[in-house]
């Protein structure tokens, strides 16, 4: 799963997070990726994907630009399962305007999906996109285009939370109540870490 952010110095760590869990929960392997950082200088780049690091849990992130071709070859290498050179099903996660359709089409090399403009004002997305896309890549594999998520909420997760949190669960073993709720309890893992 390409969880994909527009570039910015500042990314939007909560949503990251959120998004992550969604993917780990799929069975998937994450990749975060920053797409349209042709908006941004080397040293902004540097300092985004530095921000960026204490919420990875692990996770592989890319800075591209769908729109130069910056940084494609590092998403093509994701088409193919490692070990075996298999083709395979990518879905891209992401808020609307982050650029997915126009990720597919850059990589596929010719415009497949229907893509829009970000609003002036906000800089936020218009649903260009409003049904899930399967797109066939010239490899043999498939892309999901899916449409922009507005609002990413967390009501039930399996491993998801345990993945991106793992600091955090880690810390809970140390916790003296297994059904701490690391607000009050004495001996509180979670309130000692932190």
């Amino acid at each position: 799963v390409l969880v994909v952010q527009a570039a910015d110095v500042e990314p939007n760590l909560r949503r990251i997070e959120r998004e992550l869990v969604l993917a780990f929960d799929s069975g998937a392997t994450p990749v975060v990726i920053f797409n349209k950082c042709d908006e941004l200088s080397e040293t902004e780049i540097a300092t985004m994907m530095q921000n960026v690091q204490p919420v990875l849990s692990g996770v592989d992130a890319h800075a591209v630009s769908a729109k130069t071709g910056s940084g494609l070859d590092a998403l093509r290498k994701y088409t193919y399962k490692y070990e075996s050179s298999t083709p395979q099903t990518i879905a891209m996660l992401g808020a609307s305007g982050v650029g997915k359709s126009t990720l597919i089409n850059a990589l596929i090399g010719h415009e497949i999906q229907r893509t829009g403009e970000v609003r002036e004002g906000d800089s936020r997305g218009r649903h260009t996109t409003t049904a899930s896309d399967l797109v066939r890549l010239d490899n043999g594999g498939w892309m999901v285009d899916t449409p922009g998520l507005r609002v990413v909420s967390l009501w039930m997760s399996s491993d998801g939370i345990e993945r991106t949190f793992a600091d955090v669960f880690e810390a809970s073993n140390n916790c003296k109540f297994r059904d701490c709720k690391h607000e009050n309890e004495p001996s509180c893992g979670v309130q000692a870490a932190v």
